[in-house]
């Protein structure tokens, strides 16, 4: 148990530097605070850092350059299309330098910010004179069974466009990205005598969005259990073939190498064999059962872009043995008399949980897709009915 304990403080730690030192960069620039444009990479992070500074590098094997607000006026992501501003912002008064990332440009000029510290939506509207008005929305207080929603934010939008055509519209309007900018948007074409387009930096949603990826896979599993319902306690060993399928959740923008995956898979344990006990009796046991597999697993594929892709995971999952068959028959082992027989005598408890580790490659191809061949072991926690320790070798593919 104790090994157990310190592989699992070691994968958390590993996973935690992991998701520390993880960087996407992408090809962007920024703007000095003497309007000299810089090509060249920027480390596509969580809002959260990208309101706070820039990781930015010249060349793909470039120095890594950290600016924040004071060291430049802007920096954008070029094919994302995200865009971020210097600013000085007040809030409660108190004044920060920050990045606001950059939504909209027309009439009014929006932004956007997060409060790292309450963790508040900002929006600030911009008008032609410089003049910024910003907006928030507090979380919804419950009261007698009664929720509040904070609709302040309304009012002030009404002050700022007081077009007839815009005020159903905020009324349903949506404290969000998407509703803000469309609000701004449909102003501008309202109110613009030049037929100006406004310019829309937010407009590749898809990007912040979860990507899933379905793999299927097939190999060998080898169970080694000790029956331990019985007297004497029965020790088997059985290589089964498996098949299975995986959902795997990630979320690129936050982390590019660690993904959530759910698993799925079908084997079966088969065991026909005989064993001695003591010097008087001699035991025969027959055991066949389907084992259907459920896995939670966090999953490290190591951020290489070369085609071998080295994968580590580590996680939990759920055994139920179904479909049980056995037999066990007990024998004199001089005389050969037959002492006792039983069927279905392998009694399992409902669910067995257990911690599982992982090892593998993948092989990325032409088409998105991977190959991959992984290990992994499994042993679970109850010992109480019995002990198993699981190991499954298996290829697949992931589309």
């Amino acid at each position: 148990m104790r090994i157990t304990f310190c592989i699992c403080c070691f994968c958390i730690l590993f996973f935690s530097k992991a998701i520390s030192q993880n960087s996407d960069f992408k090809e962007g620039y920024i703007i000095s605070n003497t309007n000299d444009t810089i090509w060249g990479y920027i480390d596509f992070k969580m809002d959260k850092v990208n309101f706070e500074k820039c990781f930015f590098k010249e060349t793909q094997d470039g120095n890594i350059q950290t600016l924040y607000p004071e060291d430049i006026k802007a920096y954008r992501f070029t094919a994302e299309n995200k865009y971020y501003v210097s600013y000085r912002i007040k809030l409660k008064n108190i004044e920060h330098h920050v990045f606001l990332e950059f939504l909209l440009s027309g009439i009014y000029n929006l932004y956007y910010y997060v409060n790292p510290v309450t963790l508040l939506d900002y929006y600030f509207f911009e008008d032609q004179n410089g003049k910024i008005t910003s907006i928030s929305k507090r979380r919804d207080m419950r009261l007698n069974e009664e929720v509040f929603e904070d609709y302040i934010y309304r009012d002030i939008l009404y002050n700022l466009f007081q077009e007839e055509e815009l005020k159903r519209q905020i009324e349903k309007l949506s404290f969000t990205k998407y509703g803000m900018i469309n609000l701004t948007k449909e102003y501008h074409d309202l109110v613009c005598t030049t037929d100006e387009e406004c310019i829309v930096f937010e407009n590749d949603y898809k990007k912040d969005r979860a990507k899933f990826d379905f793999s299927i896979y097939g190999g060998l599993n080898y169970i080694n259990l000790d029956y331990k319902a019985s007297t004497p306690e029965v020790p088997m060993e059985s290589f089964c073939p498996m098949i299975g399928g995986n959902i795997k959740f990630s979320y690129p923008r936050w982390n590019k190498s660690l993904n959530l995956n759910l698993d799925l898979s079908l084997s079966g344990i088969s065991y026909d064999s005989g064993y001695q006990y003591r010097t008087l009796y001699y035991y025969r046991c027959d055991i066949k059962s389907l084992i259907m597999k459920e896995k939670i697993n966090i999953e490290y594929v190591y951020p290489k872009k070369s085609i071998i892709k080295p994968i580590l995971n580590v996680g939990v999952g759920f055994n139920h043995f179904l479909n049980k068959k056995s037999s066990y028959d007990s024998f004199h082992r001089t005389t050969n008399e037959l002492l006792k027989h039983r069927d279905d005598f392998f009694q399992t408890e409902v669910v067995y949980s257990c911690i599982n580790l992982g090892a593998g490659l993948g092989y990325s191809l032409k088409n998105e897709g991977m190959l991959f061949l992984k290990f992994s072991y499994e042993q679970n926690f109850s010992k109480r009915t019995m002990f198993f320790r699981t190991t499954q070798l298996y290829i697949g593919y992931e589309f």
